[in-house]
């Protein structure tokens, strides 16, 4: 009998522990100047080649990969400059967007949008 009480005190007092021990941890993302000035051949394309091209180099569209990657944007229809956040490419790269590499950097994301809103330019 006192086995089984100082086993389940010890298993009562482990559990404590176990579930005060965990932590919730929030990511908080780094803030991007909105005056920044984004290019897309040194801010942007780096992104793709780093998080996309594994997958977007043709097929599944657009293909991402450098030389081909604007104009798969922009002719795909992935780009909307008169609602940036409404764009293809910006929905499946924002938090909670279909694209998981994006998930625990929405500092990326941002930087998309921001490109986007400064007019999507080939610079």
């Amino acid at each position: 009998m006192r086995k089984r009480i100082f086993s389940l005190a010890f298993l009562a007092i482990m559990g404590v522990f176990f579930f005060y021990s965990c932590t919730y941890d929030t990511l908080v993302p780094d803030k991007i100047n909105p005056d920044k000035k984004v290019l897309f051949s040194t801010d942007i394309q780096p992104i793709f080649t780093q998080k996309c091209v594994t997958c977007h180099t043709g097929s599944p569209a657009p293909d991402l990969r450098a030389g081909n990657s604007y104009n798969s944007l922009t002719t795909g229809n992935y780009i909307n400059k008169t609602a940036p956040n409404q764009s293809k490419l910006y929905i499946e790269i924002a938090p909670n967007g279909g694209m998981y590499q994006f998930s625990n950097n929405v500092t990326d994301s941002q930087l998309i949008l921001l490109w986007i809103q400064q007019g999507a330019l080939n610079n």
